[in-house]
Formats: structure tokens, sequence, C-alpha cells
């Protein structure tokens, strides 16, 4: 404000005259910003369930919601968590933090850990996305990292004499030792019949836990007088338990026939030089 002007001065037409004082701290509306409070959660995998936390930060002006979502990165849908998505509400002003459950799916493979994705997005109500708009969950393996080996025959063809009485096979564990494994195996028609030509063979082997020794079994030869040619029959392995099938897996066994071929040289000669060949 002017006044007492001397001197003959007057006072002008500008006065009074305001002084706005500018404010630098607060903005007129605070709706927030919606974050994830890490970047990395982490749960084991037999956890059953994880509660990922959501914040509310600097305001908590009005209603606000943020849409929030897991996706696969190493883990998969289904065969390591449960897929889920949500939307997440905190009420004019609330700004408590919130939290999305994510279901743990264990199994007993070893797999190493696996990872989630996790993101929000879609705010509402003036609120914006935090600087960790985006996350990871670490679902940490729970098993043992073991090498339990491959099993698998010793060779995928084998051949014995008919006059042989028996055929041993060889069964073989490698690439591990780690636990108890078994496998079942069978024999099986091909050209040789079961009961004429071998004595049909099935069963399991098994290994304790840290044994390779290879394992066998004994499938009895039947001979007989008929002149029937080689004749063959299969060896198959299945149902591996603790372990999976190396290869081979299946195998093939000749039989030999021992029977003396007919004998052609005498009416070749008599052919040849008349009855003085005899």
């Amino acid at each position: 404000i002017l006044s007492n002007a001397t001197g003959g001065a007057v006072i002008g037409s500008n006065n009074p005259a305001t002084l706005t004082i500018l404010d630098d701290d607060v903005a007129p509306a605070q709706n927030g910003a919606i974050e994830f409070d890490v970047s990395l959660y982490s749960a084991w995998e037999n956890d059953g369930t994880f509660p990922v936390t959501v914040y509310r930060t600097n305001g908590s002006d009005g209603l606000v919601t943020v849409h929030i979502a897991t996706s696969d990165n190493t883990a998969v849908a289904g065969a390591d968590y449960s897929a889920a998505s949500e939307t997440l509400t905190w009420q004019d002003g609330e700004g408590d933090v919130k939290y999305f459950t994510v279901t743990l799916l264990d199994d007993s493979v070893y797999e190493g850990d696996e990872y989630v994705n996790l993101t929000l997005s879609q705010p509402t109500g003036g609120a914006v996305l935090g600087a960790r708009s985006t996350a990871q969950l670490k679902i940490m393996e729970n098993e043992q990292n073991t090498t339990p080996g491959t099993l698998q025959f010793s060779s995928a063809i084998y051949s014995v004499n008919e006059t042989s009485p028996s055929l041993t096979i060889t069964v073989t564990r490698t690439g591990g030792s780690d636990g108890y494994v078994s496998v079942d195996y069978a024999t099986a028609d091909i050209t040789a019949e079961v009961g004429g030509d071998y004595d049909e063979m099935s069963g399991s082997l098994d290994w304790d836990d840290g044994v390779t020794d290879s394992k066998t079994f004994t499938v009895n030869i039947l001979d007989d007088l008929e002149k029937e040619g080689d004749q063959t029959f299969s060896l198959t392995l299945s149902n591996p338990s603790g372990a999976t099938l190396g290869t081979p897996q299946n195998a093939t066994v000749t039989i030999h026939d021992d029977e003396s071929p007919p004998k052609t040289i005498v009416p070749i000669l008599y052919l040849l030089f008349g009855s003085s060949a005899q």
C-alpha cells in the first residue's frame, strides 16, 4: 500500500498491489502411486500359497484400483503354480498394503528354481503406477538334485544255439545311482514260440540306492528235432520306477537251429556218375 505522497506527487491507480507467494510443496490432489514393495519375492515350492504385497504410496485421495496378474516365466501355470488375476481396491483415505495370493503346486521332480512374472496394470481413480509395476516370484526347489540313471539292455541283439539250455540277459544302470529304482521285463513271440522254442519269462529287476551293478535274468531255450531255421523272440523293458529307460529298451534274441541240412550231395553225384557214385 502506498500513502502520504509529498512534494506535489500523487498516488497512481495501481494502489494497493497484491503479492502472491507460490507454494512449492504439495500438489492439490494426491491419489497415490501403486507398486510392489520389492522386485523379487521368494517362496518354497511346498509352501502352498504366497501373499504378494502391493502398496499405495504418496497419497490416499479418492477410491482407486489396479489390476494384478501372473504369467509364465520359467515356471509354467498348471504345473508349477495356478494362474491368477485380480483387481485390488483402496477406498478414499486408505493407504494400507493389499495382498495378492499365488497358489504354488508342489511335485516330486527336481526342476531347479523357477520364476513367475507379476504385473500391475490399469490403475483407476487418478492413481498411477509406481516404479515397481512389475516383479517376479521365485519358486525355490525343495527336491534334491538327484541322478537316478537310466536302465537298458546291454545289447539290442542276442543269439543262442538251440542246444543251449538257457540264455542270460543283462540289464544295466548307467548315468547315476541315486535312489532305489526298478524296471519290468518280459519276452514275446516273433517267429519263435513260447513252449516250443523257449519258456516265457517276465518279472522285475531292482537296484538299491548307490548300486550300479548290472542285473540279469535267464530265459530257458527248448531244443527240438525239427528243422525250423533260425527263429526269434523279443525282450522288452517297461514301467521304470525312480529312473528312466535308456537305449536299447527293446532287444531281439535269435535261436540258431542245430538240425542237419538235408543230404543233397548223394543225389547230385548219382546224376553225374550214375550208380558208381555209390
